[in-house]
């Protein structure tokens, strides 16, 4: 009976464990199909600003999918894309910005937030006795999740050469 219960609490365990990074890697993917649409934006008056937070957040959504691909910790991945993410989720444009580029940016913190949201609590980890165990990924999880990296990094690079 023992064992019975112990492959179901493992089987359990793999299937929250593949719920959950189907969902962190369905959040990373709108944020950055979100990135790539701010970082087009073209026309007179965008302010330098702009393009700074969408070059900013664009890199940050880039972190967050290779981390999220690594072989850290769930808890150490939230821990460090916390820390690089979460000054993006608000930012201040100046006044008189055209409202479609207010959107964008709305879009683009409301999209980061939705990735530190779908994270395990950063203090999680404080709270265990057991060590933490690295993370496990098909390769085609981590083939994804690069993918998504790199086209962040495309959208990031898109709006730096923008604000010039």
């Amino acid at each position: 009976m023992r064992n019975a219960r112990r492959v179901l609490c493992a089987a359990l365990a793999l299937i929250l464990t593949a719920c959950t990074l189907a969902q962190i890697t369905q959040v990373i993917n709108a944020a950055v199909l979100i990135a790539e649409q701010a970082a087009a934006v073209s026309g007179a008056n965008i302010p330098p600003q702009y393009f700074a937070y969408v070059s900013a957040a664009s890199n940050c959504i880039a972190f967050a999918a290779t981390e999220q691909a690594s072989t850290d910790p769930a808890v150490i991945k939230a821990a460090k894309i916390t820390q690089a993410c979460a000054q993006y989720t608000s930012v201040a444009l100046p006044p008189g910005t055209a409202q479609n580029l207010v959107t964008w940016v709305r879009k683009l913190a409301s999209s980061i937030q939705n990735i530190l949201d779908e994270l395990p609590p950063v203090g999680a980890q404080a709270k265990s006795s057991t060590p933490a165990k690295p993370d496990v990924m098909s390769a085609s999880d981590v083939k994804a999740l690069r993918a998504l990296a790199g086209r962040a990094e495309l959208a990031k690079v898109k709006a730096e050469s923008a604000k010039r």
